[in-house]
């Protein structure tokens, strides 16, 4: 797990627009709590993801890693 830098009375977030989205990166630390909710949260959408693949018949994930790294659409 990549930790933040420590925090900077100065630091602000950088943004980054690409086209019609704009990305936000935010380095300053987060409280431990707020991170492992975080993790909790996105483990349980990945399963539940998982689960509703499962019980449609699919085998993969919407979202499945490839080992040659090119997304599902490339192939």
């Amino acid at each position: 797990m990549r930790r933040a830098r420590p925090a900077d009375a100065s630091a602000k977030p950088a943004t980054n627009l690409v086209g019609d989205r704009l990305f936000v990166l935010d380095e300053r630390q987060v409280p431990d709590e707020i991170e492992r909710l975080a993790l909790d949260t996105t483990a349980e959408a990945m399963d539940r993801t998982r689960h509703s693949a499962e019980q449609a018949g699919s085998t993969d994930t919407p979202n499945e890693a490839r080992t040659d790294g090119r997304a599902q659409s490339d192939a």
